[in-house]
């Protein structure tokens, strides 16, 4: 359970938006993501009104609440099995096959007949409230992680709303176009040429090429032991210098409290695994974490950021 109290503190809403822009992984990458996900829902919601309209006259029929309640309770219970079952691997999942999936369900509405359109309809639905809810969660997540405001994070995710916007207008240009289905099929298509152009972005933020077996560091110093000091003695200078090595990464590269953390934890040979259970976190943001942190530092691998720590003295 999230510390939902934590993300009100006045600590929290203190936090000047230049302390917050260091801390935060709102990169391209994100944006690309909330962009694409508001456009989804966006165009889903449009897409429902016009189906919906063509199979009833009436407001609200029984086919207009079946629409919408069932993809509600389907989403209700992928996210029961998805933390009772599959430990947090849900949202990674999510957002590597979020154009697939979508690109699936769209193009299921106009391959099915008539009642098959409500069916792909209602998976279409499922799939966009599933991401908005992922979303939302992994905002709250991390806005408690990494100690931001919440007032500048969420202003971040308006390119969420941006997206919705420019969703319900496309699926709307599609129905008045062409008043038959094939005024929409047209618009899913430029949608599903969106997600294909902006999964390429998403897929940037994957993690880096480190899904590597941990390595272990062992600390060194650049000076020579002497002789006459013991086993002992020698272990501890070397750590000492591996310690001021690693806090001056930090310092030079501008990393957050987290990220300091964290850079510790690599340093040591820990892997992504090591760190969301270290730190009680899901997989997808512990690996957003160290390829941000990778993206800093300007490195791919934790062999690069062994390299690193070797050379800084």
């Amino acid at each position: 359970m999230l510390n939902i109290k934590g993300l009100t503190q006045l600590d929290n809403l203190s936090i000047s938006p230049e302390d917050c822009a260091k801390r935060a992984i709102t990169i391209r990458v994100d944006r690309w993501t909330y962009s694409l996900i508001g456009c989804d829902l966006g165009f889903s919601l449009g897409l429902a009104h016009c189906l919906i309209g063509s199979f009833s006259d009436e407001l609200v029929s029984p086919a207009s609440i079946a629409v919408f309640c069932i993809p509600a309770i389907i989403v209700g219970i992928v996210l029961l099995a998805g933390h009772t079952r599959f430990e947090n691997t849900l949202e990674a999942v999510s957002k590597d096959y979020l154009s697939f999936a979508f690109t699936l369900s769209a193009l299921l509405i106009f391959c099915l007949p008539d009642i098959g359109k409500l069916i792909g309809l209602m998976l279409l639905l499922a799939v966009s409230f599933l991401q908005v809810v992922i979303l939302i969660n992994a905002s709250i997540e991390f806005i408690r992680f990494e100690e931001l405001s919440p007032q500048w994070y969420m202003a971040e995710e308006a390119f969420v709303a941006g997206g919705i916007a420019v969703g319900t207008l496309l699926a709307w240009a599609g129905m008045f176009s062409l008043p038959s289905l094939d005024g929409s099929f047209y618009a899913t298509c430029i949608v599903i040429l969106m997600n294909i152009f902006a999964q390429t972005f998403i897929n940037e933020g994957r993690f880096p090429s480190s899904e590597q077996s941990p390595l272990t560091l062992e600390p060194a110093s650049s000076e020579p032991v002497p002789e006459a000091e013991t086993a002992q003695d020698a272990d501890v200078l070397r750590g000492e210098a591996w310690v001021k090595s690693v806090n001056h990464i930090c310092q030079e590269y501008n990393l957050s409290p987290r990220q300091s953390e964290i850079l510790k934890l690599l340093a040591n040979g820990r892997d992504s695994v090591y760190i969301e259970n270290h730190f009680c976190i899901s997989k997808s943001t512990a690996k957003s974490h160290i390829y941000n942190i990778y993206r800093k530092l300007h490195i791919h691998s934790r062999q690069e950021l062994i390299d690193i720590v070797e050379r800084t003295h």
